[in-house]
């Protein structure tokens, strides 16, 4: 193999180390605290958006080797060096979005239940719910 092509080799390696680095810091911050502050989700954006970048740098470079190494060649190296990396994340991923989509389900529930206890509170209420607007058209 050219020392070129090791040179990629090599960083595609590194990619997906910090693919799982990433994975794992992701599933960590949501693990440590599930955030209920929508100002609480950037961190969450940003780590999205570095994993966003790597996932496009281990493409290009995944093409390029294909095309220099050919495809078995390329299969080869990533049961070599790599799969387990990417199982890790792939994992580390599976579970962060678990979590993520377990919070959304009991955001909803609560939203559910709020507006069901709001609903029948204004249906037994004897006075009119103050918090609406009332619009009155007046003629002069």
């Amino acid at each position: 193999m050219r020392p070129e092509t090791e040179r990629k080799v090599q960083a595609w390696c590194e990619a997906y180390e910090k693919l799982a680095e990433i994975s794992m810091e992701q599933y960590g911050w949501l693990k440590e605290k599930l955030p209920g502050d929508p100002e609480d989700w950037g961190m969450m954006q940003v780590l999205s958006d570095k994993r966003a970048e790597i996932r496009a740098e281990i493409e290009c470079l995944q093409r390029e080797l294909e095309d220099e190494l050919g495809a078995e060649r390329l299969r080869t190296i990533f049961a070599e060096k790599i799969a387990k990396t990417a199982e890790t994340a792939r994992v580390l991923t599976f579970e962060s979005t678990r979590k993520i989509e377990h919070a959304m389900i009991a955001a909803g529930s609560a939203l559910s239940r709020t507006r069901n206890s709001r609903m029948l509170a204004k249906a037994y209420a004897a006075e009119p719910d103050v918090s609406e607007a009332y619009f009155i058209d007046e003629k002069k």
